[in-house]
């Protein structure tokens, strides 16, 4: 190994050449930084399906068995709100949390928030139908705005994409996206045109599934007639071929040497 190679202890793949002593630094601690494994992931895992187990499950049925009837749905409800911080998928998500620390540094605190966030969401819609309806509601208007962005980002593209070429290029490519869109729009508010739509895709979908199972047909029989495959054929099976079997010349069985050669042998001798 040369003077400006630095390789790691326990890693086979040596890093980039170093040049500088601050550089061999910095590279030192970005590798440092980086998470060697999800060990802790796997511990909180482990730890949350032996608490699953042993403690919450129990627990739980045990206050189900023994509570009225008329209680026993909120004291579930509750139960499993508070055993859900417990689960194995919870703290499996904090184990590989903390397994990342040193690498994603201060942006851990953001990794916690967005875990106990996600845990409260969670928990408040098992307890409450209330807060259940909420989240839901929620969920849904991030699912809109995440479209919308999409639409966006398409819109984007689909204009650079026009923009790039040339004139005739932008005009068709703005135009034929400015029918699209229209023709979107039409079938969101005229439920005759989507069901019109919808029944041209389905006739669409029915030719294009006819054809590619036709395609897929040629392609199957093409795949298994084009297998390569080792035949191995000893003396005195039905498959070995003797010099009784050539049908050629004969005078070219006078050729053959008298020490036993095989089709093969003579055929290379020839050659």
């Amino acid at each position: 190994m040369s003077n400006n190679e630095l390789s790691p202890q326990g890693n086979q793949n040596p890093l980039a050449k170093i040049t500088g002593g601050d550089q061999a630094r910095k590279t030192r601690e970005a590798y440092n930084a980086k998470a060697s494994s999800d060990f802790y992931g796997a511990v909180g895992w482990m730890i949350g399906f032996l608490i699953t187990l042993f403690a919450t499950g129990p627990i739980l049925f045990y206050l189900a068995r023994n509570a009225s009837l008329e209680t026993r749905g909120a004291i579930l409800a509750i139960g499993f709100a508070i055993a859900w911080w417990f689960n194995p998928l919870s703290l499996g998500a904090l184990g590989y949390i903390f397994s990342n620390v040193r690498s994603w540094r201060w942006w851990t605190i953001l990794g916690l928030m967005v875990w106990g966030f996600v845990n409260v969401l969670i928990s408040f819609s098992i307890a409450s139908e209330t807060a259940r309806a909420q989240v839901l509601r929620g969920l849904l208007i991030f699912f809109y705005i995440l479209l919308g962005l999409l639409f966006l980002y398409i819109q984007l593209r689909v204009f650079i994409w026009a923009a790039a070429g040339k004139p005739v290029r932008f005009f068709f490519g703005i135009l034929g996206w400015a029918a699209f869109n229209g023709l979107v729009y039409w079938a969101i508010v005229n439920p005759e045109i989507l069901n019109l739509i919808l029944v041209v895709l389905g006739f669409v979908f029915q030719i294009v599934f006819a054809l590619g199972f036709a395609v897929m047909q040629f392609v199957a029989i093409f795949w298994f007639m084009s297998r390569s495959r080792v035949e191995i054929i000893r003396p005195g099976d039905p498959k070995q071929i003797t010099f009784d079997d050539y049908m050629g010349q004969p005078n070219l069985l006078y050729t053959i040497p008298e020490d036993g050669w095989t089709i093969h042998q003579w055929f290379i001798a020839c050659r």
